[in-house]
């Protein structure tokens, strides 16, 4: 089973991935961690003077259009190479931000399920020069407006149903 997180920075893609793995063994990589192994951390050390990968993923929230620029710029000409490296390894691609990425993945047939994670208002839309996907991009959405506990186990809930046969695909 392949799952596609998508939604704004910090709405709790990465707090899914977590219960993901902790309560289900689903493993997980973000867009930005797999740019960083592809590249982008040669790309921007220098630029920024990052003495690590780890201190160059951490710094991703401050330079989302960059960072976003340069998993476009790894996925070209091939759109969906970023998914494929991730899918290739892991259940759960955290954080596609390009419509035309997201495309060319599902035209691949690499995704089972978009899941769009809305943290509504307590996070800001990002723009569009970091974020080109919406909710009507996902299969379904996932609201996490409540406590951390409380989302905590929304989404085990969801995977509960998921992994044992709960959901249907087709419809």
């Amino acid at each position: 089973m392949n799952l596609m997180l998508i939604g704004n920075g910090r709405a709790g893609k990465g707090t899914f991935c977590k219960v993901a793995l902790n309560s289900f063994g689903l493993t997980s990589k973000s867009s930005s961690r797999m740019g960083c192994e592809m590249g982008l951390y040669e790309k921007f050390k220098d630029m920024f003077g990052y003495a690590d990968m780890e201190e160059c993923y951490n710094d991703r929230h401050s330079k989302r259009e960059l960072w976003y620029q340069g998993i476009c710029d790894l996925c070209d000409p091939n759109k969906s190479a970023v998914g494929r490296a991730i899918y290739n390894l892991h259940d759960i691609y955290d954080g596609c931000r390009d419509d035309l990425e997201l495309n060319a993945i599902k035209a691949e047939g690499l995704i089972d399920l978009v899941i769009w994670i809305d943290a509504g208002d307590r996070v800001q839309a990002e723009g569009s020069g970091s974020m080109k996907l919406t909710k009507d991009d996902a299969d379904i959405v996932i609201y996490n407006t409540t406590t951390e506990a409380e989302y905590i186990e929304k989404v085990k809930r969801f995977l509960s149903a998921l992994t044992k046969g709960g959901v249907s695909y087709e419809c």
